[in-house]
């Protein structure tokens, strides 16, 4: 007869294999002050018929084996899911598709390199592909709520070696937060870009980026379904690029004309600070990072019949003037401070 198992506060449990296939009906973890922790090596497998809760500094690492769920995976409270190079199935073992799904609670988390045969849902914890830089990988669906995190690491534009990624076979729908992290001092080139999650489909964006300032001159951009790749590319470019050319210019500011007092913008419609609309807080980036070597003269640049789509009316030309005189400063301070 198939038993409950719960590891509680300060005991650790190893699990050696290899091909052994152990058999329990629930399985908790955590819930004290103390580590509690499941560990799966040399390729043993442990079978869940019910479902597994991992809580409060509990913990669960898949160094290499495979952790099997018929029902539910519920992390919340501190709980977290480590695969390195180990393979979490919940649901149907044969069939990605029919899985259940992992619910990632409050500080709960997610990290590894491994294979998650599940959907997935993080509510308000932390999902961080790597250990440190790495690949996780989601065969099923990705939805990310407003108080979820996901964590990104970089450290070099080489994406088979530098960069955090999160692939997604299946539908990712996007909210919450993304936070990029530069290892080692890494300051990135203008124009560098970094697949940092691919999907099936992808909806919806971030609600916030933390870490958007690689340098002085140069902010690390989020960019949803570009260039034929479904997903997320973080592009290095200037502040006021809204068609990531490396430049700011008359270029930049018809798209700001043309979106301009529109909601649901993003970047490439000219929404610098990303908060979903296009309004004088993005002319200010734009006017703050004018590229010197380009003139504002608007003779011959474009016909004298599209000059009203340029700029939609005489306020928001007289306020890009105005922005202009603040070009000493490379940073508008209606924004958010960078790092030093």
């Amino acid at each position: 007869e198939q038993s409950a198992v719960i590891i509680g506060s300060d005991s650790n449990v190893i699990v050696l294999g290899p091909t052994i296939d152990h058999e329990i009906s629930t399985l908790t973890i955590g819930g004290g002050g103390g580590h509690a922790e499941l560990n799966l090596r040399n390729d043993t497998a442990v079978t869940v018929d019910n479902g597994v809760v991992v809580q409060e500094n509990g913990f669960i690492t898949v160094s290499s084996g495979t952790l099997k769920i018929d029902r539910w995976l519920n992390v919340h409270d501190g709980g977290t899911v480590t695969l390195s190079a180990g393979t979490v199935i919940t649901g149907k073992h044969e069939s990605p598709m029919d899985s259940h799904t992992l619910h990632i609670g409050d500080q709960g988390g997610v990290t590894g390199n491994g294979i998650l045969n599940a959907n997935m849902v993080n509510h308000a914890g932390n999902v961080m592909p790597g250990n440190s830089i790495g690949q996780l990988s989601i065969n099923g669906n990705f939805t990310q709520d407003t108080d979820g995190k996901v964590q990104i690491e970089l450290d070099g534009s080489d994406l088979s070696t530098n960069v955090d990624r999160l692939i997604v076979s299946g539908n990712v729908t996007l909210g919450g937060t993304l936070q990029l992290t530069r290892l080692n001092g890494y300051k990135p080139e203008k124009g560098e870009r970094f697949r940092i999650i691919t999907a099936g489909t992808l909806a919806g964006t971030f609600d916030s980026v933390d870490g958007m300032f690689a340098t002085e001159d140069l902010m690390l951009v989020p960019i949803f379904n570009f260039d034929g790749h479904t997903g997320v590319t973080i592009t290095a470019t200037p502040p006021g690029d809204a068609n990531l050319d490396g430049f700011v210019d008359i270029t930049d500011l018809g798209i700001l004309g043309a979106n301009f007092n529109l909601e649901n913008r993003s970047w490439l419609k000219a929404d610098f600070n990303l908060d979903g609309m296009t309004d004088t807080a993005d002319l200010g980036l734009l006017g703050a990072n004018w590229d010197p070597g380009f003139s504002l003269s608007f003779h011959g640049a474009f016909p004298v019949e599209s000059m009203n789509q340029l700029i939609p009316e005489p306020t928001t030309l007289c306020l890009f003037v105005g922005s202009l005189m603040y070009l000493g400063r490379r940073r508008s301070t209606s924004f958010c401070s960078h790092e030093p």
